[in-house]
């Protein structure tokens, strides 16, 4: 059919759905069965018209009512605000009986701290580390005792400490799923620590010279400890106390109250790791700045964290933590055609997990044991007699390509193997056609080859290529391999659907990938320290194979982690792809409504 003949058609119909869109009482049944139609010019004009302008103007008119049709939900943004003026409000009075617990548990184990420091003058040494010690009363000695906040730049020590500290405070929170006894244990940890601290330079007598400069910075830091022990505390006691709900319901509801309360915390933690590394260091501040920073934020956390959410109970709110929203009623299965929220999204990343987790163990420890193996014999031990050559037991030296090219294909290698199962998963999962065996296998070596070669620029620039451009990266992986389109196709289809999204795109991505590097941390930091310790305590070989064995295992560690936690980031980052293209195109959207609109026999 000629165009001029296609527009004559069907110009009537799109001229009446152009002036019920613009009426402000809308009836639905003509909504619906003028989008039925449109949708079907449009995927006509999609094949015989691609280039011609008649296709513009009906998908802008698809687009129009699909807004539509989504007006009425609350936008990003109104979320984002409900979520800060209320529904976390309401979170931390549901919660406060945990709050109250784990400040008791970190005043009584300041104090324990304190008396300890003051009847053994050797326990600050044990807690605070001798060579800490040393340093700060050199420091003393010098006339500068709180230099030690002096010596790093101030860009660096920001991100080093912003990043620790993220990561005691979610490390604090996992630990509830120990019945809560694991996050009790850190903030028991934390306490004493802080409590010899400040002895410490009591006993120095610059009591007052060292409180103003450390809570400067300490008054949020600590108060996110606690707050964080809180929600891991809540954790655990979904699972001790389940109530009326089943355990696995309860442990679902207590655990995404926690998540939400350790969110709430990111920003807190920056603003603390931003005073510590740019104002803390100018112990030159008049004792008045440094007192009115102190009290500021003290004030900020008591209002925020429990006098605001206890005057919105007393004003009769409605509680925004519904038990009936938060627990799964029904094993549902997960719609790859709707858009989906970041708790759906998540919850089906842990069903991958739940149901595959044993291959998937079994595929990362026989590639860790093959691939650190052969690290180990053809690249570290040979690196270790250059004087350049770090510790191995940094994750960075696994991605030295420039030392050594022969770990690029070792990893190239891990990636596609991690890359091909999550991959073929999801498809699977998704019921998605996908290229035949031997084509998907080379499809997934090409990507890692190329993905990896964001390991060859500096350390700087490969974290600004994962912040920045991850989300377009997976995009464009996710276009070629589930939707089976070349190069280029996939390429420019990655970029509008990642230019068009913002920060719904991104937003997912960033808590996927903060979650995985604290995942990542959290796996393998207890498995090094563990080896380290068995090594030194129970091995008397040679000092040749005793280097050989640590090179072996601490190796195999990081692949082993890497293994566990880089199927969760993939997963996630492909779940978010299906929900960003469903934004984009509402191609699950249609469907239904086509559905709805097709008479039943």
């Amino acid at each position: 059919m000629k165009e001029t003949n296609f527009i004559d058609q069907n110009k009537d119909k799109w001229g009446e759905l152009e002036e019920l869109l613009k009426e402000d009482r809308k009836d639905p049944d003509k909504l619906t069965n003028l989008f039925v139609k449109v949708t079907d010019d449009l995927s006509y004009a999609r094949t015989f018209y691609p280039n011609r302008y008649v296709r513009v103007y009906l998908n802008d008119l698809a687009q129009q009512l699909f807004h539509l049709l989504y007006k009425n939900k609350k936008s990003g943004r109104n979320k984002f605000i409900s979520f800060w003026t209320e529904q976390l409000p309401d979170i931390m009075y549901s919660v406060r009986k945990e709050l109250l617990a784990s400040f008791v548990i970190f005043v009584i184990s300041l104090l324990i701290g304190i008396f300890s420091a003051r009847h053994d003058p050797g326990f600050a040494k044990l807690i605070l580390g001798s060579d800490y010690v040393k340093m700060t009363e050199e420091n003393i000695r010098n006339g500068d005792p709180m230099g030690v906040y002096k010596k790093a730049e101030g860009f660096g020590m920001f991100l080093q400490i912003g990043f620790n500290n993220l990561r005691v405070a979610f490390f604090i929170f996992v630990l509830g799923i120990i019945y809560g006894i694991g996050s009790a244990f850190m903030v028991i940890y934390n306490g004493i620590m802080v409590g010899v601290f400040q002895y410490f330079f009591y006993r120095q007598g610059l009591f007052l010279t060292s409180f103003l400069t450390i809570w400067m910075h300490g008054t949020l830091e600590m108060s996110s400890m606690i707050i964080a022990g809180a929600a891991g505390i809540t954790m655990g006691k979904g699972l001790v106390f389940p109530g009326t709900f089943r355990r696995n319901q309860s442990f679902f509801i207590s655990t995404r109250r926690g998540i939400k309360i350790l969110v709430s915390l990111l920003p807190i933690i920056t603003l603390a790791a931003f005073i510590e590394s740019f104002l803390t260091r100018h112990t030159e501040f008049p004792t008045s700045i440094k007192a009115l920073i102190i009290v500021a934020s003290f004030a900020f956390m008591l209002f925020y964290f429990v006098i605001y959410p206890y005057q919105r109970h007393r004003k009769g709110a409605e509680s925004k933590i519904d038990e009936a929203d938060l627990q799964p009623e029904v094993n549902e299965a997960y719609n790859y055609e709707a858009t989906q929220s970041t708790g759906n999204i998540f919850k089906e990343i842990f069903n991958f997990y739940k149901i595959d987790g044993g291959k998937i163990l079994r595929l990362v420890v026989l590639s860790a044991i093959i691939l650190s193996t052969v690290a180990t014999f053809l690249i570290y031990k040979p690196l270790l007699k250059e004087s350049s050559f770090r510790n191995w037991n940094i994750l960075y030296d696994l991605f030295r390509y420039n030392t050594s090219p022969l770990l690029y294909l070792l990893n190239t290698a891990f990636f596609a193997l991690t890359f091909h199962y999550t991959t073929l998963h999801l498809a699977r999962r998704a019921n998605r056609a996908f290229r035949p065996a031997r084509l998907a296998i080379l499809h997934t070596i090409v990507y890692a080859c190329i993905f990896n070669l964001i390991f060859f620029l500096p350390l700087w620039l490969i974290v600004l290529t994962l912040l920045v451009g991850g989300p377009f990266i997976f995009l464009w992986y996710f276009e070629s391999f589930y939707e089976k389109l070349g190069p280029f196709r996939s390429i420019s289809n990655a970029l509008s659907y990642f230019s068009a999204t913002g920060l719904t795109c991104y937003g997912n991505y960033l808590l996927l990938l903060l979650t995985s590097a604290l995942g990542y941390l959290i796996v393998q930091s207890p498995l090094y320290s563990t080896y380290i310790v068995f090594i030194k305590w129970n091995y008397s070989g040679s000092e040749d194979a005793l280097l050989t064995l640590s090179i072996i295992l601490v190796t195999f560690t990081s692949y082993f982690s890497l293994g566990l936690i880089l199927p969760f980031l993939l997963s996630g980052t492909f779940l978010n792809s299906f929900h960003i293209k469903e934004i984009i195109t509402a191609d699950g959207l249609k469907k239904q409504v086509q559905s709805l609109a097709t008479p039943k026999k």
